[in-house]
């Protein structure tokens, strides 16, 4: 399979994720680096839209959506990038691109410090020189 010589990217600006200047040029964010390191690995050029709603988006009536998601799911653009991230709410236009993956070991019961587990037995004990009066 061939990588597409050229993809239309759609952007949410957040400053340090991803930051953009005269409209479609990135100058700088983390999502940024992510974008420039995929173009020049994969060998594609790209231009970048930002969302009218400047939002993620939200489900309509009609089962379409708005913002980012709904330029991905109307072939406004190829990708999204703009801090997101999965969850259960996830629109159905996305699910063909998602991916889960199967725990191969459960996680311990605690994990090495939680700071509850250190300071209530410090403060019931009331060896904190605090007092109660």
């Amino acid at each position: 399979m061939n990588f597409p010589r050229f993809i239309r990217i759609a952007v949410l600006p957040y400053r340090h994720v991803i930051e953009i200047k005269d409209g479609n040029r990135i100058v700088g964010g983390l999502e940024a680096k992510i974008i420039n390191l995929l173009s020049n690995v994969l060998g594609f050029r790209y231009q970048i839209f930002i969302s009218k709603e400047m939002a993620w988006g939200h489900p309509l009536e009609n089962g379409t959506w708005t913002g980012l998601i709904g330029m991905v799911s109307r072939n406004e653009s190829d990708l999204g990038f703009g801090f997101t991230a999965v969850t259960k709410a996830d629109p159905k236009p996305l699910t063909s691109f998602l991916t889960t993956l199967k725990r191969t070991h459960s996680l311990p019961d605690y994990l090495p410090f939680y700071p509850q587990r250190v300071l209530w037995p410090i403060l019931s004990s009331g060896k904190c020189g605090c007092s109660a009066s």
